[in-house]
């Protein structure tokens, strides 16, 4: 019986000491992926859609997917010109409109489109599946953004710091819509159910940066977002003719608490 007794007792801490080893590894797998979300911004990806364009669902999904990928800062744009067709985009703005107008004169382009996905602020890219989007961004011809920026909230104060480089850009606050699910009632898209991601909802310049360090505090009511909505950071160049240029840094705006 003694036999018995210390032979469970031996198999009870080996069944214990697996399960302490699962744990590790679990844990260890948890804290990989927390490193990995926190991974900073590599690249910047611009949306501009519609609910009413029948050519959009399909970026809307390829936006989505770039987006999972984690170390990608997604913001989807949706204009109005497409509204007079039977249905209003609910996250549409003058100011994405006027957003992609500016991106055409810095291309030197005479018109707009929707799908039209936009990498770093200076590459067209025809998002036909995510690795389009990411050939796009490895491109050798400098996709990776080289200034560093950090934004995040402290005691209820947006704390924004962009490192060392050179020139000079834009900081730029972005707030967006997460996720939500819509029912198109009307239109081209008509009786389809689709799910947007990061549909931005404000675009506000909160900083000049010069090249040198520059550090930026906003108190709550200057950044407050609502339960579902996040935000984030860019630095963009502005061009000779004052309209967006190249994205040199970007981060999302962490510890948001909402």
């Amino acid at each position: 019986l003694k036999e018995r007794s210390f032979r469970f007792i031996l198999e009870k801490e080996d069944v214990m000491k697996r399960n302490l080893a699962l744990c590790a590894v679990i844990l260890g797998i948890s804290a990989m992926q927390t490193t990995a979300s926190a991974d900073p911004v590599r690249g910047v990806v611009e949306l501009f859609t519609s609910q009413s364009c029948s050519s959009c669902p399909p970026a809307d999904k390829v936006f989505g997917e770039v987006i999972l990928r984690g170390d990608v800062l997604g913001l989807a744009y949706h204009v109005d010109y497409w509204n007079y067709l039977d249905w209003k985009d609910t996250f549409s703005s003058a100011q994405s409109t006027k957003r992609q107008y500016d991106y055409a004169k810095s291309f030197h382009s005479s018109q707009v489109y929707t799908p039209q996905m936009i990498v770093n602020g200076k590459d067209v890219v025809a998002a036909g599946t995510p690795g389009d989007v990411f050939k796009v961004m490895d491109k050798a011809s400098g996709s990776t953004l080289n200034v560093p920026v950090v934004a995040k909230i402290e005691n209820d104060r947006l704390i924004v710091n962009a490192g060392k480089g050179s020139g000079e850009a834009n900081l730029v606050l972005v707030v967006f819509e997460s996720r939500e699910t819509v029912e198109i009632e009307r239109g081209e898209n008509r009786g389809k159910l689709f799910e947007y991601r990061n549909a931005v909802t404000e675009v506000r310049t909160i900083g000049m940066w010069k090249g040198e360090d520059l550090s930026v505090e906003l108190p709550k009511k200057e950044y407050l977002v609502e339960k579902g909505y996040g935000c984030a950071v860019i630095l963009q160049r502005v061009t000779d003719e004052g309209t967006p240029g190249e994205i040199i840094g970007a981060a999302l705006v962490s510890g948001l608490g909402v």
